[in-house]
């Protein structure tokens, strides 16, 4: 074939090491047709320069297909890296020097997965499940190709779909040859996946570039065919969707913790069943929590269980969500309007973090910042049982507003309204003698009440306007310290005013402590003596 040189052909040459690597474990070859074929493998008939090859479609070698690639470090043929390109011969050809020798098979995936005896159940499950005839209409494919044994290890979901949609995620586009890793296509069900080498043999496969990864060991080198790469491999990939929520939360350093609790506490089938929504607390915030004792365990976890899941309320609204195994509905809210809007809802008026997103319809896992406990009685018991509210209390009780804080109805409000309020604390509120009669103790704890659930943890750091009871308005932004700064919108004079804390729900509101009341006598007199500070720039209107 020295001939080869002096036409106008297109050859491959593989280096020197590859070579006599392959002399040397191949003794036999040096006089025999199947060198022909091999060599035959890296010759391509007319002249192609590198820039005229694509990835969509392999050129035909005198052997097989050829497909270029382009890895993670450069451009691969056959999933050898390319050394060096277009280097002209005496005879007008080319020849493109790669680092190893080239193998390719003529027949598609579908055919060689259907003639090796150690993927009989790959090719059954495909013929199954439709993916055959699909696959065999694709090209530019990778198939990672579980062997018999590797399904043998597993036991796979009777229902068909969930099969099909197994199989899916063990082909990719493109030729995601190993040489090339790092790398990313779309599995077959569309969703991005990455996938980097894991040491000599490992591939980790990323599916929806998130953390639940599936690592598998190449049971051999790729093989190259007509319709893609074929990649033989020793385990199924499980997909989140395919795998028990609490297996995913267990392989994931920051909810392994949370997952080991649930079990303790007898909460795994809950936890792993549809129709629910997983808060997850950081594992720190879990440490002190002991894992044998399962009633007690039941008790803390139960709230992070519950029914339904796409827990999403109307903008500037909330809703009452019913953990799974009962007790009191968990509050979850809006954020504030304007920059916070998009951001997720707040639970128990703690943030939402972020979402594990496992592919699964009904299903929720949304990371919290802590611990969440179930909703105090209501806004009246809350108010009564701090000692440092007692003088606010006697207020409410002056103003015949308790059974508003209590139950929460009255010709003010319609049933499930919720209420936020601002409880100034005792050294702010020494004298309030000032409220001789109920109107005005009225007056002064409406001016101390919002109309809805407004939550420290979902606030903007700008002004926002919100409805008192009276019908004024107050201003509202987030602070430094995670706490909140209130202005009275329409009694500028009071100045603005800092939490002392915040966030307490209720099972009919939420309740925060002020430094000092809105209106009277322990109100700030100097006229937006520290508004300065505030960023007045945004403005909208009052929810």
């Amino acid at each position: 074939m020295s001939d080869m040189l002096d036409g106008k052909y297109t050859i491959f040459v593989p280096a020197d090491p590859a070579v006599q690597k392959l002399l040397r474990s191949h003794l036999y070859l040096e006089h025999s047709p199947e060198i022909r074929r091999i060599l035959g493998g890296h010759i391509v008939d007319g002249i192609l320069p590198v820039s005229q090859l694509t990835s969509q479609t392999p050129v035909m070698t005198r052997a097989g297909p050829l497909w270029v690639t382009r890895g993670h470090r450069g451009l691969l043929a056959n999933c050898e890296p390319l050394l060096s390109r277009d280097r002209p011969t005496p005879g007008g050809g080319v020849i493109h020097t790669v680092e190893g020798v080239l193998h390719s098979d003529r027949r598609s995936l579908v055919q060689v997965v259907r003639d090796r005896p150690e993927l009989s159940t790959l090719a059954q499950m495909l013929v199954e499940t439709g993916l055959a005839d699909e696959l065999d209409r694709r090209r530019s494919l990778t198939l990672f190709a579980p062997t018999n044994e590797a399904f043998e290890k597993i036991q796979l979901p009777e229902d068909a779909y969930m099969r099909k949609e197994i199989l899916r995620s063990h082909i990719l586009s493109g030729l995601q040859c190993r040489a090339g890793l790092p790398g990313g296509g779309t599995d077959g069900r569309g969703r991005p996946t990455l996938l980097f080498a894991d040491g000599s043999r490992g591939v980790t496969v990323v599916p929806r570039l998130q953390e639940a990864s599936s690592t598998v060991q190449l049971a051999g080198p790729g093989l190259i065919t007509a319709t893609g790469l074929l990649q033989t491999v020793t385990q199924v990939i499980m997909p989140p969707f395919a795998v028990a929520t609490l297996t995913t939360l267990r392989r994931l350093e920051d909810s392994a913790r949370f997952a080991h609790l649930l079990a303790n506490a007898g909460l795994s089938d809950q936890a792993n069943g549809e129709n629910v929504t997983l808060l997850v607390p950081p594992s720190k915030e879990l440490s002190g929590l002991p894992d044998t004792s399962r009633g007690r365990l039941r008790s803390l976890l139960s709230p992070h269980l519950l029914s339904g899941s796409g827990l999403r309320p109307e903008p500037g609204g909330a809703l009452w969500a019913q953990p799974l195994s009962g007790g009191r509905p968990l509050l979850v809210t809006a954020p504030s309007p304007g920059p916070a809007a998009d951001q997720p809802p707040l639970v128990q008026c703690s943030a939402v973090l972020g979402q594990l997103d496992l592919d699964k319809p009904a299903v929720d896992v949304l990371g919290i910042g802590q611990v969440l406990t179930p909703p105090a009685a209501d806004l009246l018991t809350a108010l009564n049982s701090r000692p440092e509210l007692s003088n606010f209390a006697r207020a409410v009780q002056l103003s015949g507003l308790a059974d508003v804080l209590g139950s929460g109805l009255s010709d003010e409000l319609r049933e499930g309204d919720l209420l936020t309020l601002l409880a100034p604390v005792n050294p702010a509120l020494v004298d309030i003698s000032y409220l001789d009669t109920t109107q005005k103790a009225a007056d002064f704890v409406r001016v101390h009440l919002i109309r809805g659930a407004v939550c420290c943890g979902g606030m903007n750091p700008y002004l926002t306007p919100y409805r008192r009871l009276d019908g004024g308005r107050l201003l509202m932004a987030s602070s430094s310290d995670g706490g909140a700064t209130v202005l009275p919108l329409d009694t500028l004079a009071t100045g603005a005013v800092d939490t002392v804390s915040c966030d307490l729900v209720t099972s009919n509101g939420v309740l925060h402590t002020l430094r000092r009341p809105l209106e009277g006598p322990g109100a700030d007199t100097d006229p937006l003596s520290d508004v300065s500070e505030l960023q007045l720039s945004l403005f909208m209107p009052a929810v």
